[in-house]
């Protein structure tokens, strides 16, 4: 009875012998991938080379030509006149200026009471602009609720309606971004 076990045990062994690589063939192997020609790494390096300098110079262009962008800034400044007024509100006979910065692109303040607009800047005479800021100075005539806003865009800004609601609502629809400061006057 050991001769078929010893029979199949002997099968066993050589099961797959006729797969089992030849001795030295990790030593081949090493030798062929280090026996490149020399043009073949010249070739590497010549294209590689080039290549990185490409990216890095594309890098760099696309740094230099991204114009910076400033966060659209609204400050408001009071000229007053000796009058003093409780609650923190300001009173009628004030000077408002009210000054945008930032942004980008086109610039613009609207200044509205009670949501009618009273200045479109730029192009009122109460306006400056230049490339730092856009600057708007009102006298508050008339008490009630005044609405500053400040808007940036890359296409030129104009009000449509003069109503706040629908003025806003139209720039934002352009793709305008914008803050806003509201100020009571009694």
């Amino acid at each position: 009875m050991t001769e078929p076990i010893a029979r199949i045990e002997a099968a066993l062994e050589r099961l797959g012998a006729e797969h089992e690589p030849p001795a030295d063939w990790e030593a081949r192997v090493l030798a062929q991938i280090g026996r490149a020609p020399w043009w073949r790494r010249l070739i590497r390096w010549r294209i590689a080379i080039p290549i990185a300098a490409a990216a890095a110079a594309a890098v760099v262009i696309a740094l230099l030509t991204t114009p910076t962008r400033r966060e659209l800034g609204l400050v408001l400044a009071y000229q007053d006149t000796g009058v003093l007024v409780r609650g923190g509100s300001h009173h009628v006979g004030e000077v408002l200026r009210a000054t945008a910065s930032g942004g980008h692109g086109h610039r613009a303040v609207w200044i509205y009471c009670e949501g009618r607009l009273l200045v479109a800047c730029p192009g009122g005479q109460r306006c400056r602009s230049s490339d730092e800021a856009t600057i708007v100075e009102l006298t508050l005539d008339t008490p009630g609720r005044y609405t500053i806003v400040a808007l940036t865009s890359s296409a030129p800004l104009s009000t449509s309606g003069g109503s706040l609601d629908g003025d806003v609502a139209t720039a934002q629809a352009a793709g305008a971004s914008l803050t806003y400061a509201d100020v009571s006057v009694r």
